[in-house]
Parts: C-alpha cells; sequence; structure tokens
C-alpha cells in the first residue's frame, strides 16, 4: 500500500499544479460567457477538463518508458500490478482535484449555487478521463517501442 501510494504522490507532485490551476481557470469560463452574454454550460467544459487530466497523466505514464526512466520502476521491488495501480490511483486523485478546483472556481465567480452538485457528474466525464488517459499512454508507449536510435527528437529543429 506504501508503494502505491508513492507512486500516485509522483505523478499527483509532477501534474498536481498545472492541472489544477488549468482547471481553476476553466471555473471562469462560464462566468466570463455570461459577461459576453452568452451561456457556457458547465458538464462540457468539465468533460474537457477530464479529458486534459486524462491526456496528461496518461502521457507521462508511458513517456516515462520512452525516456528510460519506467526502468528505474521496474527495478526496484516494485510488481507490476503496483505501478499501474499506483498510475491509476494518480489520475483519479488528479481528476478529483481537478474538478473540485473547477467547480470551486465556477461557483466563486457565478454565485450559482445550483450547479454545485456531485450530480452534474455522468459517465460522460469518466470515459473522457479514461479514454484520454488511454489514447496518451498507447500514444507514447508506441514511441517508446520505436527504441532510441529510430526516434526523431521532439520539438524545434
Amino acid at each position: 500500500m506504501k508503494k502505491l501510494l508513492a507512486v500516485a504522490l509522483l505523478d499527483f507532485r509532477r501534474l498536481g499544479f498545472g492541472l489544477i490551476s488549468g482547471a481553476l481557470v476553466a471555473g471562469l469560463v462560464p462566468s466570463l460567457a455570461s459577461g459576453l452574454g452568452e451561456k457556457a454550460p458547465v458538464a462540457p467544459l468539465l468533460v474537457f477538463v477530464f479529458a486534459v487530466v486524462g491526456l496528461a497523466a496518461g502521457g507521462y505514464f508511458g513517456i516515462d518508458f520512452a525516456d528510460g526512466r519506467g526502468s528505474f520502476f521496474l527495478a526496484r521491488p516494485l510488481s507490476t500490478w503496483t505501478l499501474i495501480l499506483g498510475r491509476l490511483l494518480a489520475v483519479l486523485t488528479l481528476g478529483a482535484a481537478a474538478f473540485l478546483a473547477f467547480m470551486i472556481s465556477n461557483w466563486l465567480s457565478t454565485s450559482d449555487q445550483s450547479q454545485w452538485k456531485l450530480a452534474i457528474l455522468t459517465t460522460d466525464h469518466a470515459e473522457a478521463l479514461a479514454i484520454g488517459w488511454t489514447v496518451a499512454l498507447f500514444v507514447a508507449l508506441a514511441h517508446a517501442a520505436q527504441g532510441p536510435d529510430q526516434r526523431r527528437p521532439m520539438g524545434p529543429r
């Protein structure tokens, strides 16, 4: 259990600040839209936030293997299931933190307490989190499977 939490905490430390900050800003969108005379629904914005959380967490999991940091985990007395479950715990924790940050930001900026409810979450939100995590993980693992001599350096040339 201790190892599982250590793996989850590693991802939370790497991604937490950026994702929570992004969720806080995304929570302001409905308020900014109402200032422009438009109505921005909260649920689709929350789907976007969950998709970004899934993409970031899955991407980091796969990039660890592409950059050779995955061997660090596998060289330790850490089972594969502990690594995978720790990463899943991290994405769920990041999703919950992003949800709270989004809803608090939205509630404070709009002063609309009717939107502050857990029932706003639907299966679409869970699917966005899972699909984002899975797609980013598989793309990053495909990148890692090419091998270091076949990979082109990423970034500007």
